[in-house]
């Protein structure tokens, strides 16, 4: 199996890229749910923020909305 790791301070440090050298099985499987847990808490992290963005943008198109449609009731005024 290929391995493209660094070691940096006694460390094996870890990247997406990175293929498993270690042979034991349970060992790859828990880094593997390790790194699926820590992108699925990314994935609702960035979920929850545009969320909230999409919010903040929709509730100021909504007042957009209500100060056209008052226009819209002046004008109506002026030809009476």
């Amino acid at each position: 199996m290929k391995t493209s790791i660094s070691v940096e301070k006694h460390r094996i440090k870890w990247t997406g890229w990175m293929q498993l050298d270690d042979l034991d099985f349970v060992d790859d499987l828990t880094i593997l749910s390790l790194i699926y847990q820590k992108t699925q808490m990314k994935i609702n992290s960035v979920s929850t923020a545009s969320e909230a963005i999409y919010n903040i943008y929709d509730d100021n198109d909504d007042d957009d909305d209500d100060d056209d449609d008052d226009d819209d009731d002046d004008d109506d005024d002026d030809d009476d």
